[in-house]
C-alpha cells in the first residue's frame, strides 16, 4: 500500500480504499493481527498517530509503552490490543475478545479501520513512514508482510502576526510596545528561520529599541 497524508488533512487509511483482502486456503480465521513499524522512523513522535475510524482508539506512536493493553468495540466486534516495544520496534496486536479469534471479515475491517494522523503545524516530510502488517491464522502460521508507505507532505503556513487592542497616549508621549506593557507586537512563524515584516504609523514617528539582526 503507498498513501499520502497532507498536512491538516483529517485521518488518513493506511491500506487502499478497495479495502483489505485477507486468504488462507486452511483457515477461515485468524488468531491475531500485527502492525509494526520502527519508532524512530516517525520523526514527529506525539504529533503523529494511529487510530481506528469507529473506535476510542487513539496510539500517540511518541508515547507507546511496553506491556499496554486495552480492549475496544469496531462494529459491534470486541478486539483485544496489546503493545510491545524492543529495540526500537513496535509491534501492536489484536485479538478478538479475551484472545478469541477473529474471522476474516473482522480482521479485514480492523485494518481497513486503520487511520493515520498527523497534527504537527510543521510535519517531517523528508522520509517517508512505513508500516509493516501481518496476519496470524488459526494454526499459528504467519502470512506474508504486507507494508503501508506513507507520504508526509507539508504546507507553507502563513505567519501569525500578534497585535494590541487599540491604544492611546497622551500628545508628546511615547507609547512603547513591549511585553512589560502588555501590549507586545510579535510575529511568528513555525518553518521560516527569517521573515519580512512591514511596520508604519499613519501619524508621529515610528522607532525600534534595537536593530540588531534585522536587515532593511
Amino acid at each position: 500500500y503507498s498513501v499520502t497524508f497532507t498536512e491538516g488533512d483529517s485521518a488518513t487509511a493506511i491500506t487502499v480504499a478497495s479495502g483489505t483482502s485477507l486468504a488462507d486456503v486452511d483457515s477461515s480465521y485468524f488468531d491475531k493481527v500485527t502492525v509494526g513499524f520502527v519508532v524512530s522512523a516517525f520523526a514527529d513522535g506525539a504529533s503523529e498517530r494511529l487510530t481506528i475510524n469507529g473506535a476510542s482508539v487513539d496510539e500517540v506512536i511518541g508515547n507507546l509503552s511496553e506491556g499496554v493493553t486495552g480492549t475496544f468495540t469496531l462494529n459491534s466486534v470486541v478486539y483485544d490490543v496489546s503493545v510491545a516495544v524492543a529495540s526500537g520496534i513496535a509491534t501492536i496486536s489484536f485479538t478478538g475478545d479475551s484472545g478469541a479469534e477473529l474471522s476474516t471479515a473482522e480482521a479485514e475491517a480492523l485494518l481497513d479501520s486503520r487511520r493515520y494522523n498527523n497534527s504537527s503545524d510543521n510535519p517531517t516530510a523528508s522520509s517517508d513512514r512505513v508500516i509493516y502488517i501481518r496476519a496470524t491464522d488459526g494454526n499459528g502460521s504467519n502470512s506474508n508482510i504486507a507494508t503501508s508507505t506513507i507520504t508526509v507532505v507539508g504546507v507553507n503556513d502563513a505567519p501569525v502576526n500578534t497585535v494590541p487592542s487599540s491604544q492611546a497616549v497622551d500628545e508628546d508621549t511615547d507609547l512603547v510596545f513591549s511585553s512589560d506593557n502588555s501590549n507586545l507586537i510579535s510575529v511568528a512563524d513555525t518553518e521560516a528561520t527569517s521573515l519580512q515584516v512591514t511596520l508604519s504609523v499613519d501619524d508621529g514617528v515610528l522607532t525600534l529599541s534595537s536593530t540588531s539582526g534585522l536587515s532593511f
